[in-house]
């Protein structure tokens, strides 16, 4: 579960900072 919620948090801020959040 941590493994995954490693690269999700990653892709999270990826997509944060696409929007410019």
């Amino acid at each position: 579960f941590l493994v995954a919620s490693y690269p999700t948090s990653l892709l999270m801020r990826k997509l944060e900072k696409r929007l410019g959040h």
